[in-house]
């Protein structure tokens, strides 16, 4: 390699490295290794800077989101009774008392609103949107 093409080059890696990484899917948890080490999470952020945020309930994600405002980069929510995971404003959510969720919040995600509909008529829950969260969790 020639002495006026290695300064090129590696400039190019290092650019390459400050590049910003793409948010368009859920963060991968490291079960056992995350503060909170539970398969089940319900619910991850990311934010517009920073670290992505997991949480074991959709009701504690909202709550995250009222004391940090601000719109993120990304949320997902879990699918109840799949792996899957959903892209929290295209879910369907079923809030419930007769849902065990783990901080108690009573909301579950669901893909699609046939499922949460039926979901709803089995647990005595109403089925919501993502936008209409805050006004359920904040008021629990």
């Amino acid at each position: 390699m020639g002495r006026l093409a290695a300064p090129w080059l590696a400039s190019g890696l290092l650019l390459a490295g400050c590049q910003e990484r793409s948010s368009a899917r859920p963060p991968a948890i490291r079960y056992g290794e995350e503060p909170c080490g539970d398969a089940r999470y319900a619910a991850a952020l990311v934010p517009a800077a920073g670290e992505a945020q997991t949480f074991d309930d959709i009701g504690c994600l909202v709550r995250y989101q009222a004391q940090h405002p601000g719109p993120p980069k990304a949320v997902w929510v879990h699918a109840y009774r799949t792996d899957e995971w959903l892209a929290a404003e295209e879910a369907a959510f079923v809030h419930s008392a007769e849902l065990a969720t783990p901080m108690g919040s009573g909301l579950v995600a669901l893909a699609a609103d046939e499922d949460a509909a039926q979901v709803g008529r089995e647990m005595r829950g109403e089925v919501v949107r993502f936008e209409e969260l805050p006004a359920i969790v904040l008021r629990q």
